[in-house]
């Protein structure tokens, strides 16, 4: 905690320096400017999520559940993240269970479990490759199951929910991250009653979040058409979809 908290802090101050000796050169002061304002940004974000962590380690993480209405609020979770996959020209595809019902549950603790998820999938899947985030109705909840194509070594997978835990020489594009988002992503998850889970093989990494319905599901609500039936939908290579 330490390291990661002095780090951001130690680059601030070196920024803020170098703009003093620049003040004659817009061009580098922009340059250190974007730098300062970067790392500030990196130290608020780790420092929210520690805060967050200590709340949900001693139950005061209040939750304000809502019936959610799956397809319009998957459809725009993806749309906010599109623009980082096409970046990196990957595919990336929403497969969603027909009439699935809408799901009674904190959206904002949801939408941070899934974009975590997404991002992750996108910062460490090849440019060119595959992220899908496939959700179906099972036992009494929903299940969210964010795949990509990039293979996680299997000695790694028991600590990938590790605090401050990073796969060695795992991100290949320096990226750079705390540490954090998983731990986070499996204290939200099992705060909201659900349970997570990881298994990576043949070149795939699957995420699966199961959330339970909820106290006040709504009846079920007319959803787009099945996708992908005949194959399983981490099999697909370059299948139509929602995207």
């Amino acid at each position: 905690v330490s390291h990661e908290l002095r780090t951001p802090m130690t680059n601030v101050r070196m920024a803020l320096q170098m703009l003093q000796m620049t003040r004659d050169n817009p061009e580098k002061q922009r340059h250190y400017f974007t730098i300062a304002l970067k790392e500030c940004n990196r130290q608020i974000e780790l420092i929210n999520d520690l805060l967050d962590m200590r709340r949900l380690g001693a139950g005061t993480y209040l939750l304000q559940p809502e019936n959610i209405f799956l397809p319009r609020y998957l459809q725009d979770l993806l749309d906010g993240a599109q623009p980082l996959a096409q970046a990196k020209h990957q595919h990336l595809q929403l497969h969603l269970e027909s009439g699935i019902p809408s799901l009674w549950a904190d959206p904002t603790c949801l939408g941070r479990i899934l974009r975590e998820l997404l991002h992750n999938a996108i910062k460490y899947t090849a440019p060119e490759g595959s992220i899908h985030l496939r959700v179906v109705s099972e036992g009494e909840g929903i299940l969210f199951v964010c795949s990509n194509s990039s293979e996680i070594p299997e000695p790694e997978l028991p600590r990938i929910f590790e605090k401050f835990y990073r796969i060695p020489q795992s991100d290949r594009w320096k990226h750079g991250g705390t540490g954090l988002g998983l731990a986070l992503v499996k204290q939200l998850v099992e705060h909201m009653g659900g349970n997570i889970s990881v298994n990576s093989s043949d070149g795939w990494t699957h995420f699966q979040v199961w959330l339970p319905q909820g106290e006040d599901p709504a009846p079920p609500l007319p959803g787009p058409p099945p996708m992908s039936e005949d194959l399983p939908f981490w099999k697909e290579a370059g299948g139509e979809g929602h995207t």
